[in-house]
């Protein structure tokens, strides 16, 4: 068997550690992101280690709360060394808000005011903008054919709409 206590010995090492940040994004309707990375370490044989990473499980916050940096560790060579890597991970949501309620078209039949429900706006991470329109319920309206948008935006900037 091979030891690594010879005078070449070279300690354990990964072979792809991320040297850029590495951008995951949510899982759709979540707000966690998860980290599904193949790193590999190898001891001084060149045979692979087991490699750890800190955090499996990232949750999308606000700003830079949406920026981290992880550390995974190999396992133990013979020398009771280890390796470990450093590096960066952005936590991206790319889903817009979506909304409960949005209105269907109707139409009412005389001028005058006009009500609906409002709309609710909803996001996996959180809004930074609830839902926004122009048009209020029991606003009057001419004769006429209109369309009202609702929006809202979430912290990382995704807008939803619901127009009827």
């Amino acid at each position: 068997a091979v030891n690594c206590l010879n005078q070449n010995y070279t300690y354990p090492y990964f072979t792809n550690c991320p040297d850029e940040t590495i951008t995951i994004d949510v899982d759709a309707g979540s707000n966690k992101a998860t980290i599904n990375l193949d790193l590999r370490a190898m001891d001084c044989k060149g045979e692979p280690m087991d490699v750890l990473i800190a955090e499996d499980e990232l949750v999308a916050g606000i700003g830079e709360e949406n920026f981290r940096l992880l550390t995974a560790t190999s396992s133990r060579d013979d020398q009771d060394n280890f390796a470990q890597c450093l590096f960066h991970v952005r936590i991206r949501d790319p889903y817009p808000p979506t909304f409960l309620n949005c209105p269907t078209d109707f139409t009412e039949p005389h001028p005058g005011p006009v009500t609906w429900t409002e709309p609710i706006a909803k996001d996996n991470v959180g809004l930074s903008i609830h839902a926004s329109s122009k048009s209020v319920p029991n606003s009057n309206f001419e004769a006429g054919e209109y369309i009202i948008d609702y929006w809202a935006e979430d912290y990382q900037g995704n807008i939803g709409y619901c127009s009827f």
